[in-house]
């Protein structure tokens, strides 16, 4: 089972005139710990970051290996009628039917 932490970092962001930029603009990224031995547990932990920072490759409190998970958005495929034969998913009724 995986274990969620949040990590409050303030990273200041400054724009071309050096103003600070709102930190809620910034992109969240989820992380996970790559445990060592298969009985540790995976740690998941979420940080805001400048979407120009380097991915982190450590967790920042403990030092352990990290990855960064890819999650979020959504794909719909049309049943019937899709671009690819020439006709729009979306006429004569929904996509989603």
């Amino acid at each position: 089972m995986e274990r969620l932490c949040c990590i409050n970092r303030v990273i200041p962001l400054l724009d071309a005139a050096g103003a600070a930029v709102h930190d809620s603009l910034m992109p969240t990224y989820v992380y996970e710990t790559i445990p060592e031995d298969p009985s540790e547990e995976v740690i998941r932990f979420e940080i805001k970051q400048s979407i120009k920072d380097d991915a982190l490759s450590t967790h920042p409190e403990t030092g352990v290996p990290v990855k960064r998970v890819i999650s979020g958005g959504i794909s719909i495929m049309p049943s019937k009628g899709g671009a690819s034969d020439g006709g729009s998913c979306c006429s004569g009724g929904s996509c989603c039917s």
